[in-house]
């Protein structure tokens, strides 16, 4: 990512529209002026104009939005232009300004990148501006602005702060290991700091942490015995036939996924759809155990189970990770009335005629809500706070903290650096050389 080019892109959907917009970012735009608003005013605000696409061109009204940096987005010169929404138009425009020197398409993501570089955003800001755009319910919106807001960096900071201010004094105190009246930390003083903030880190991973769903897509897993009516069911909620469906057992001989979005008036749930080889005791054939081994695997990654039985026997399921499970009594245009214990146990439908799929669809979209809102910490944040609590965990099992002065202060160091190491690449704003100015502030060496 070459950081010094000028930097452009469509920033609204491809396609015909009324209005679209264009977005420039650059330390300096002179030549887009030069070359395209010549009497285009630079100021911030926004002007009326005209463009200048081509030299034989005549040129053509727009609005040009002028946020010059360092007090932009991005911390750049950013220039937006709101043109007409035509295809061609826009890729002339395209086409123009990528022909200017040092001017190029922007990569993904690489304006808000350019935000982060410039010290306009953290790491995790910039990662809830990619949850606010993903979001799909208000939940996940929610979070987004949490993020945004810097709710979740800001815990962060404080924390690798207070690693780092453990590390200093540790750090310190190695000066000082040859003076018994010198103390900078007590062993218990350590001890005890290090346990509060571990129980802390720990109290966050365990009020958010599931299994990822995809791009916050959870896993919709459609099981049970051969011949159950499974595939039938995934191709009508998934709208089309996507999968062969025949009376005889064992059709289905791998784990085949689709792309679903569930909605109804306040919410939108995109899912992934998982229809699997029918689970019995015994497989008629190699393949046939190989589709079951497959979809006792899948079931490890599920998020909701659909179990399927056309005579409502609902037997245990094989092991599995799914926080919810819907039983469904499939081929009710074949199967006699359930009972009433049947009838509050298991949703009865039929594929064919379409009999309860829309409760069945209802019911998909709660449990896909409920699977999807619990994610609460990215991935990239879990693996480093995981770190983090490592490393902490191993200086305070090196403390002593009933004695009166740290034995080995050296040993503490690495893992402590290694902690803050951990933390900071969270949010991207602290790195252990921060330690080396602490030190020299938090004492006064000539005392």
């Amino acid at each position: 990512m070459a950081t010094g080019d000028t930097i452009c892109a469509l920033a609204t959907p491809a396609g015909q529209a009324a209005r679209a917009v264009i977005r420039i970012s650059g330390a300096d735009l002179s030549h887009v002026f030069d070359a395209m608003l010549p009497d285009c005013a630079r100021t911030r605000g926004i002007h009326r104009s005209q463009l200048r696409i081509r030299d034989n061109w005549h040129p053509m009204p727009l609005l040009a939005v002028v946020m010059p940096g360092p007090n932009s987005y991005t911390g750049e010169d950013v220039i937006e232009l709101l043109v007409p929404g035509g295809v061609a138009i826009t890729r002339a425009i395209m086409d123009r300004l990528v022909s200017l020197k040092h001017t190029r398409l922007a990569e993904p993501g690489e304006f808000t990148a350019r935000a982060y570089l410039h010290d306009r955003l953290t790491l995790t800001q910039a990662e809830g501006v990619a949850a606010m755009i993903s979001a799909q319910t208000q939940d996940e919106l929610d979070r987004a602005h949490a993020m945004l807001r810097g709710d979740v960096g800001n815990r962060y900071e404080r924390w690798a702060e207070t690693v780092a201010h453990l590390l200093a004094l540790v750090e310190a105190g190695i000066d000082f290991t040859d003076q018994e009246d010198v103390v900078a930390i007590t062993p218990n003083e350590l001890h005890t700091t290090l346990r509060t903030l571990m129980a802390e880190i720990h109290q966050h991973i365990g009020e958010n942490t599931i299994k990822e769903a995809g791009a916050h897509e959870p896993l919709i897993l459609i099981v049970g015995k051969p011949n159950a009516g499974k595939t039938t069911l995934f191709n009508a909620l998934i709208g089309t036939s996507r999968n062969v469906v025949s009376e005889h057992a064992g059709t289905t001989r791998d784990v085949v996924i689709e792309r679903v979005t569930l909605s109804d008036a306040d919410h939108a749930v995109t899912i992934r759809l998982g229809d699997t080889a029918g689970i019995a005791e015994h497989s008629l054939d190699a393949i046939d155990a190989i589709g079951q081994s497959r979809a006792r695997d899948a079931m490890h990654d599920a998020h909701v189970i659909l179990h399927c039985d056309p005579a409502g026997q609902f037997l245990s399921l094989p092991e599995h990770s799914a926080t919810s499970v819907i039983r469904v009594r499939t081929k009710s245009d074949l199967a006699e009335a359930p009972s009433d214990n049947q009838r509050h146990s298991a949703l009865s439908i039929c594929a064919l005629t379409g009999e309860s799929l829309d409760p069945l669809r209802t019911a998909l979209l709660h449990a896909a809500i409920g699977a999807s809102t619990s994610s609460a910490v990215p991935a990239r944040h879990r693996v480093n706070l995981s770190q983090a609590l490592s490393y902490l965990d191993e200086t305070a099992s090196m403390i002593d903290p009933t004695t009166d002065r740290l034995a080995v202060p050296e040993s503490l160091a690495f893992p402590l650096r290694a902690a803050l190491d951990s933390l900071g690449r969270i949010t991207g704003r602290i790195d252990a050389d921060d330690v080396l100015g602490r030190v020299f502030s938090a004492f006064c060496v000539g005392k």
